[in-house]
């Protein structure tokens, strides 16, 4: 079973409970490799081994570092633990909904109508940057 604050810092693999309790938290829209994926991804963004993701860890990203954008991508993926990272990134997924981004985008609004639909976009060039080697 996951950790409630994330996967522990000395989880180095996950089981197949750990897999399909993430796909059950992500809605289904990411299968078993796209998982493993995202945990070798976020273990590596998460360089202290915490079992989440710090400010300081996602501005050591060159390209978001130099962002104008930075502060936006950081509020939303920052403490963040692997399951709640999934989340974030299902709703960037090809078999995310358009509901489904829609919902995205009202959570990660501040209360300004633009604010969501930048938040997404954000979020979107995010998921491209973790996703390109």
């Amino acid at each position: 079973m996951i950790h409630p604050q994330g996967l522990t810092a000395s989880s180095l693999n996950l089981t197949q409970y750990d897999v399909e309790e993430v796909q059950e938290h992500c809605g289904g829209k990411f299968n078993s490799r796209e998982i493993q994926c995202l945990y070798k991804r976020f273990r590596t963004l998460d360089k202290r081994h915490k079992g989440y993701i710090s400010e300081d860890e996602l501005m050591s990203i060159p390209e978001l570092a130099i962002s104008p954008l930075a502060p936006r991508v950081t509020r939303v993926f920052q403490n963040l633990n692997f399951k709640d990272f999934c989340r974030v990134m299902a709703a960037m997924s090809d078999r995310a909904t358009r509901e489904d981004k829609l919902d995205f985008m009202f959570r990660v609004s501040t209360g300004q109508e633009h604010t969501s639909a930048l938040a997404f976009f954000v979020i979107l060039a995010f998921w491209h940057l973790i996703f390109t080697d």
